[in-house]
């Protein structure tokens, strides 16, 4: 009873040994070379999808590639970065098949660009090409500088500035000159003092962020 076992395993098994083989000599061979439409060189790494099978094929250092496929129609994809997709459907019988794909290059026109950018008026480095850029002699200082000397507002940080001193009353004196000859202004417009005795405001009142 267990030799007779053992013998129909063993033809089980070769019958289906056989039915592999017979597939495998079913299976057509499909290749080709894929290939630049401009110079004829061949495009190394480029894909080969077959539609609907998770398997494919990538071409070699001469652009050939090589595909076993049963016989059937398939719907082949061929990609390569920088070239337009290429897209085959053919039937495959028993016999070898050879499909050579020539792909060209995805010139794809692009809208015009527009950057724009906002300049930093921060560091120390930018506020000295300021004053050599200005056609008036003028001193500044930025959020960088300010925030390494601890300034808590802007009175403080203006008082930083060469030529600038804070009057008893908090108003700003520029090269021993009263507000009467001095204005201050926020993003190029005066600003209205709260004391009508005064013209300046006190800068106190900004913090330095």
């Amino acid at each position: 009873m267990y030799s007779v076992r053992k013998g129909i395993a063993l033809l089980v098994l070769l019958m289906a040994q056989a039915l592999v083989g017979a597939e495998m000599m079913q299976a057509a061979r499909l290749h080709g070379k894929v290939t630049d439409s401009t110079n004829g060189e061949p495009l190394i790494g480029a894909t080969v999808q077959v539609e609907g099978m998770n398997g494919g094929a990538v071409t070699d250092a001469d652009g050939h590639y090589t595909l076993n496929l049963r016989p059937g129609t398939y719907t082949l994809h061929y990609r390569y970065v920088g070239y337009r997709d290429v897209d085959r459907t053919l039937t495959l019988g028993r016999d070898d098949v050879e499909l050579d794909i020539v792909m060209e290059l995805d010139a794809q026109t692009l809208g015009e660009v527009a950057v724009t950018a906002r300049k930093n008026l921060e560091g120390e480095r930018a506020l000295l090409q300021e004053r050599q850029a200005a056609s008036l002699a003028i001193e500044n200082i930025g959020a960088k500088e300010m925030s390494t000397k601890g300034i808590g507002n802007v009175q403080e940080g203006v008082k930083k500035i060469t030529g600038i001193s804070i009057a008893d009353a908090g108003q700003l004196i520029v090269r021993g000159l009263g507000d009467r000859y001095s204005i201050t202004t926020l993003n190029g417009l005066p600003i209205a003092s709260p004391n009508p005795d005064n013209k300046l405001i006190p800068l106190d009142l900004f913090p330095a962020s």
